[in-house]
């Protein structure tokens, strides 16, 4: 169990600024998950947390012990990379123990930490094969056992399942995340895929241009997005965004006209910061589109689907309305809708969202 704190940590390369004072702080034992599109300084700053960046400024603590200065063979932190970073002449036993050699541990515990990764990661069996020999997900099991028999006090993971395919990164998955629970240690993960930052996370961070836009149990920021980037970031498929203006003030009710001329009353501690004729941007995700009517406080949009696709138990309609705009929407199972086929969209205004043109979140 370790804390992690960051505290208005900067990095800049020559004449760029990547990190822009970053400021974070976590207790426990968290899994933290880094997420955002390339180049928004997630590996940089988990480079950073690690000691292989040098910080432009601010300050890392480690249990609060500032490390900021320190190498990263004192930072008590391991790094699991993408490419898995394995000595091919190696067996599995030589490359998981590596570490503890050249650190002169005793031969007798370096073979109690191996055995109880090994058995822990099921690696049991493979201690003397070369990597050549193991699959993708094996030798990622392998990359994070030897992190794992240093006992550090911080697990950093770079990115490390964008190799596997579709089923092992699965199957990793659910080993990463088993392996936190089992060793109650603080882990900070790096993705661009949100998926892996919905089902791993306690806590995601959002970076945007080296810049944290919403921190977060995964849950909060898929029901509280702060602004529309992280609204539309995290989610799969993305939270609809129709383009809107406000046609009416009353109170806390913000009336929202949409460009087929529909008008959706949006109930918001915040509507009076919002005046009539100001462009906003409305959002919903798929899953809160109907095409039945559930409440009377529904709003009907007319649409023609344009592209269908089934996944088995989930079916989504890409669908256009008359003014263009493209909505998703998510149906349960499988029906006899077509392509062409004329539908009627049903939008729960209490499943709304809704944006200023800057794209701030009016709650």
């Amino acid at each position: 169990m370790a804390t992690l704190k960051l505290d208005k940590v900067d990095k800049i390369y020559g004449d760029v600024q990547v990190l822009h004072g970053i400021d974070l702080d976590f207790e426990g034992n968290p899994f933290i998950v880094f997420v955002g599109p390339s180049g928004c300084g997630k590996s940089t700053l988990l480079r950073s947390i690690a000691g292989l960046e040098e910080a432009s400024g601010g300050k890392i603590f480690i249990d609060g012990k500032d490390v900021t200065d320190m190498p990263p063979v004192d930072r008590d932190v391991s790094m699991v990379f993408q490419s898995y970073a394995l000595y091919p002449q190696m067996s599995v036993e030589e490359n998981m123990s590596f570490g503890l050699r050249m650190a002169k541990v005793e031969k007798d515990v370096i073979e109690k930490k191996v055995s109880a990764a090994a058995k822990l990661l099921k690696l049991d069996h493979l201690l003397h094969r070369k990597p050549k020999d193991l699959s993708g997900g094996q030798r990622q099991r392998v990359a994070i056992g030897r992190s794992i028999v240093r006992n550090p006090k911080i697990f950093l993971f770079d990115e490390p399942l964008s190799n596997l395919d579709a089923e092992l990164r699965v199957e990793m998955r659910i080993q990463i995340a088993k392996l936190h629970s089992e060793l109650e240690s603080t882990m900070v993960y790096v993705t661009h895929d949100q998926v892996e930052a919905m089902t791993l996370a306690d806590q995601i961070v959002v970076l945007r241009d080296g810049r944290v836009e919403q921190v977060g149990p995964p849950m909060e920021l898929y029901e509280n997005p702060d602004n529309q980037f992280v609204a539309g970031f995290i989610g799969s498929p993305k939270m609809n965004f129709i383009d809107a203006s406000i046609a009416e003030v009353n109170g806390n009710v913000a009336s929202v006209r949409l460009p087929g001329g529909e008008i959706v009353p949006l109930t918001r501690n915040d509507a009076a910061q919002l005046s009539a004729g100001d462009e906003v941007v409305m959002g919903i995700r798929p899953e809160h589109i109907s095409q039945t009517q559930v409440t009377d406080a529904d709003v009907k949009v007319a649409s023609k689907v344009d592209v269908i696709e089934v996944l088995g138990a989930l079916s989504f309609l890409y669908c256009k309305t008359a003014e263009l705009e493209r909505i998703v929407v998510q149906k349960v199972g499988y029906d006899n809708t077509k392509a062409g086929d004329d539908v009627a969209m049903y939008i729960d205004p209490a499943k709304c969202h809704l944006f200023k043109k800057d794209g701030k979140v009016v709650r």
